[in-house]
């Protein structure tokens, strides 16, 4: 599927440092990890939690001010970006009943992955989840950081880039997704393809109704299913 010129949301000088950026955060991912067969550096012990969580949100945000930061020296603002702010609360609720039914169809998306992929070559993250209201109070903000941040880094940001730059949406999605992946890549091998997968449900959605607001939701919810909720709900 093809579309007509899109324009460019930040100056190709910028998306080359970004990709620059993007590589450097992976090389620093997979070295912090350490080697298969060593277990993970990162998940020797629960010790690492509340720093990690603080890290990666740190991170988030850091990548998210240098995309915003490129944006509006181009011209762009935020809205625009967004798709838009919440003018009524039908649009509100529209969102949030857009955004539960994704959240659903994410939650079926991993659980097939799983069943398709089979046994995982992630390294185990069972250390890192929290355990005190603390390390759920900073993980919750960890999740809705990443929601906010990571949507508008890869969907706003770099899908918008990829549009502009090959006139497809099919490239634009799935390049974006790539590079969703590809920051994640210390998680291992079938993970990466898995999240690669998700970021292009994500790209989809943003494609489809012009908002990252429905992603935005979806992500965070998801990231704080899986990472807390689904224990105590299941268990």
């Amino acid at each position: 599927m093809t579309t007509d010129t899109h324009p460019k949301v930040a100056s190709w000088e910028h998306s080359l440092i970004f990709l620059v950026i993007v590589a450097g955060v992976t090389a620093a991912g997979l070295t912090a990890q350490g080697q298969p067969s060593a277990g993970g550096a990162l998940v020797a012990s629960h010790a690492s939690a509340l720093p990690i969580y603080l890290a990666a949100s740190g991170l988030d945000w850091l990548l998210f001010f240098f995309v915003w930061r490129g944006i509006r020296a181009h011209g762009g603002r935020m809205a625009e970006i967004v798709g838009g702010r919440w003018s009524n609360p039908l649009i509100v609720l529209c969102d949030l009943a857009l955004s539960a039914t994704f959240f659903g169809v994410l939650l079926a998306a991993t659980w097939g992955l799983s069943q398709l992929a089979g046994a995982t070559d992630a390294k185990s993250i069972e250390n890192l989840l929290p355990q005190t209201p603390l390390e759920v109070g900073v993980w919750l903000f960890t999740c809705v950081t990443a929601g906010f941040c990571e949507e508008f880094v890869f969907r706003g940001y770099a899908q918008r880039q990829f549009l502009a730059l090959t006139n497809s949406s099919v490239v634009a999605v799935v390049g974006q997704a790539a590079l969703f992946g590809v920051m994640h890549s210390y998680q291992g091998l079938k993970p990466t393809a898995e999240i690669v997968v998700l970021g292009i449900l994500f790209g989809a959605v943003a494609a489809w109704r012009k908002t990252l607001r429905i992603g935005m939701l979806a992500h965070a919810s998801l990231d704080f299913w899986e990472g807390w909720l689904s224990r105590v709900v299941m268990h």
